[in-house]
């Protein structure tokens, strides 16, 4: 199945190969052409072409603000159209969402979700195998953390997804209690591991805040303290992996990133996006759409410091910086509106597996949270996986055999 191929390739092939590492002429096209093919293979697909009513208005605003960013700045004169195609790249990761919708009636969602379900027990795994061993999948970076060493793999999101899945099952029975347990704990360690403390937050208020709306065996407690409990053995393994001086340095971390706001991290992304908040300020509007790192635009607005992470306005840690940056306030908000008025009329449409919808639209909720500390909507390891949640809320919503 092409899409749970794609997932795969976007794992790096689970660490073992990078089609980006292919370039051509110093630039990574690997992905690039995977799109190209996805939405190529969609669109000429035989029978009639058909978009969701529900989906059109989001897909068209999709559409339209990659044809508008690829082609404003050409228009402003700071770069030529090939520079501007070459930057927006990391927005035709949506291709998967339109090879989604179109093919909704021809995709097993089971088995992509027990594919997804398995890929987040794997990155997990690896998580764990890193760290008390040290050893990681040759194209996964070994990194240091929230006070362990670990591995950075692609991406911290399906995790995320999986447990949502996870949970789904075991609330309709699909899973039992000695599963429920292992696999939560497993999953929970996976995105503590990661060290996206955003997406680990947001993944476990949800999932407590689902606990307390849905029920197995019409029994609302039950559900929650087997949550509760799973999500205590994940995080207490977390903690028992690391030495007394590094649980003191995890804590301190988490403390000081979610209570007071003050740690390296947030300091030096506000360090790096000073020049950016400058260019937003002088087109806070419509931004600038998708700027090429050797546009003429990047003399105006260099940053001080040389890092890859200055070198173009683009930036992947955070999100609403980025939005604001390629589309404006105007565009960013239209963009975000679109976002929770598809999600808001799937959920209404929805009149059977209405606690299945639930589950997926409350995964897909928590990344206007997550956007803050990660560019979700702009960059592959959220576009991916919200497109996978989007396209299976649209069959529940259509409720079709295949789907239970």
């Amino acid at each position: 199945m092409l899409l749970i191929f794609y997932v795969f390739l976007s794992t790096r092939m689970l660490g073992f190969f990078d089609i980006e590492a292919l370039l051509i002429s110093g630039t990574s096209y690997g992905f690039f052409i995977i799109n190209l093919i996805v939405i190529t293979t969609a669109l000429l697909s035989k029978g009639k072409l058909r978009i969701p009513r529900i989906a059109a208005p989001y897909i068209f605003t999709i559409v339209l603000f990659i044809f508008l960013g690829t082609l404003y700045p050409v228009i402003l004169g700071y770069q030529n159209l090939i520079k501007s195609i070459i930057a927006s790249k990391d927005m035709f990761y949506y291709s998967i969402l339109v090879y989604i919708i179109l093919k909704k009636n021809h995709i097993d969602y089971n088995r992509v979700c027990d594919f997804l379900h398995a890929l987040g027990l794997y990155l997990s795994v690896t998580f764990l195998v890193t760290l008390l061993l040290k050893v990681t999948p040759p194209f996964y970076i070994t990194d240091h953390v929230i006070g362990m060493t670990t591995s950075r793999v692609f991406f911290p999101t399906y995790i995320s997804l999986a447990l949502f899945i996870v949970y789904d099952k075991f609330v309709h029975n699909k899973l039992s209690s000695t599963l429920f347990y292992l696999n939560s704990a497993t999953l929970t360690f996976g995105i503590y591991a990661s060290g996206h403390l955003s997406i680990f937050l947001t993944s476990i208020l949800s999932l407590l805040f689902l606990s307390l709306a849905l029920r197995r065996n019409n029994n609302k407690i039950y559900t929650m303290f087997k949550l509760i409990k799973a999500i205590i053995i994940g995080i207490l393994i977390s903690l028992l992996l690391l030495s007394s001086d590094r649980l003191r340095t995890t804590l301190s971390y988490f403390i000081t990133s979610i209570v007071v706001g003050d740690n390296e991290a947030l300091s030096s992304r506000d360090k790096y996006n000073l020049f950016r908040w400058n260019a937003i300020e002088d087109s806070p509007l419509f931004g600038y759409g998708f700027v090429h790192k050797s546009s003429d635009l990047m003399q105006i607005y260099a940053s001080e410091y040389n890092t890859r992470f200055t070198e173009t306005l683009s930036v992947i840690d955070s999100g609403y910086v980025d939005l604001l940056v390629k589309f404006g306030y105007v565009g960013m908000f239209s963009f975000l509106l679109m976002y929770f008025i598809v999600l808001i009329s799937i959920l209404y449409k929805v009149s059977h597996h209405k606690n299945r919808a639930i589950v997926y639209t409350l995964f897909l909720f928590q990344f206007y949270l997550i956007n803050y500390t990660w560019s979700v909507f702009t960059f592959s390891h959220g576009i991916i996986p919200i497109s996978i949640a989007l396209g299976l809320l649209i069959s529940i919503s259509s409720y079709r055999k295949g789907i239970s």
